[in-house]
């Protein structure tokens, strides 16, 4: 999936449930930001399993500094599949 010079990309990505603040995650992925919604809601639905989502919101961040999987943050969404 990597080419030569690309990095992956980073998204915010929130849930809001009901009227709670929202639930956000940082997300890690070499796709697009639907990839990043789909990672975020699995973690939200492991996370949070009786919290419905009524609604989504996704701020593209940074780029990470390098395509390593060293490089990404502790504690960020990724599917560890993208850096094989």
């Amino acid at each position: 999936m990597q080419e030569e010079g690309t990095r992956p990309r980073r998204f915010r990505v929130g849930f809001v449930a009901y009227s709670e603040r929202p639930v956000t995650y940082t997300v890690s992925t070499w796709f697009d930001e639907l990839m990043a919604v789909a990672l975020a809601a699995n973690a939200h639905a492991s996370r949070h399993p009786r919290s419905p989502i009524n609604s989504v919101f996704v701020d593209e961040l940074d780029s990470l500094p390098s395509g390593d999987l060293k490089a990404i943050p502790k504690g960020e969404v990724v599917n560890p599949n993208e850096w094989r």
